[in-house]
């Protein structure tokens, strides 16, 4: 895809540092951060070529054509809803990445618990079977960091509700929702808006992808692909026999994906 000429950047962490790096040469890039910048920061983004603010998002940011905010960055945040209102696209880390990387097939993750352990399970699993997968997203790598690495290769990303809130087209072959509770109400505000973001997920599947989930959260939404029910599936013999429950389930969730 042809990305957008000028592109701001909220928040210089490990996901902001990561889009600098991958953005670097192909867009005008001005990265905005709530804190102050240490030197070391000032001189990483210098090195890039990048215009930056410190101490607090102000509407220079609005200047842009795409805003990518990092997953620590609110919703709730005065920018992201002047950005909103003014009908600038915003996209989390995750969305740019998928618009971008040519894998050969998607599986994401999320859930409010027991998703990084799927995450690398099932990279375990795809590994034991002959593919080179690119596990990254939430779990720590950020997913754009990686986007050249993952051409052909299976892509399997742990997502959280905060990148899946500022998706578009994000459409993983394979999502996998293992569980809901009341969690991060802070950033999104209510229940229901966390459980709306989580919900993304599966918001574009199509009849040939695939939804593994529990009977706790098909209760709760209606799917278009076909769905598999984690606590219904079948591990091969001797596999998790001797476990405790709740890591039989994460072993039947990325058996499944």
């Amino acid at each position: 895809m042809n990305l957008p000429e000028k592109i701001s950047v909220l928040g210089l962490g490990r996901t902001g540092r990561a889009l600098v790096e991958f953005l670097s040469g192909k867009a005008k890039v001005f990265l905005s951060e709530a804190k102050r910048l240490s030197p070391e920061e000032k001189e990483f983004l210098s090195a890039h070529d990048v215009g930056f603010e410190e101490g607090g998002h102000t509407e220079k940011v609005l200047s842009a054509d795409l805003l990518v905010p990092s997953p620590g960055v609110p919703p709730h945040t005065a920018v992201l809803q002047k950005a909103a209102k003014k009908g600038i696209p915003i996209w989390s880390e995750i969305e740019l990445a998928f618009r971008v990387a040519q894998p050969s097939l998607i599986v994401a993750i999320t859930g409010t618990n027991g998703k990084s352990t799927t995450t690398e399970l099932v990279g375990a699993i795809l590994r034991a079977w002959g593919a080179e997968p690119v596990v990254a997203g939430n779990i720590g790598r950020p997913a754009i960091g990686t986007v050249d690495e993952v051409r052909g290769k299976p892509w399997v990303l742990e997502v959280s509700s905060f990148q899946l809130l500022w998706t578009e087209e994000f459409h993983p072959e394979i999502g996998v929702w293992l569980n809901f509770a009341a969690d991060h109400l802070d950033y999104h505000g209510t229940l229901a808006a966390y459980f709306a973001a989580k919900a993304r997920l599966f918001s574009r599947l199509e009849p040939s992808d695939a939804a593994v989930i529990s009977w706790e959260i098909l209760s709760q939404i209606s799917l278009a692909g076909k769905t598999v029910m984690i606590e219904d599936v079948k591990l091969p013999s001797g596999l998790g026999a001797d476990v405790p429950a709740h890591v039989r389930f994460t072993l039947k969730a990325a058996w499944a994906a």
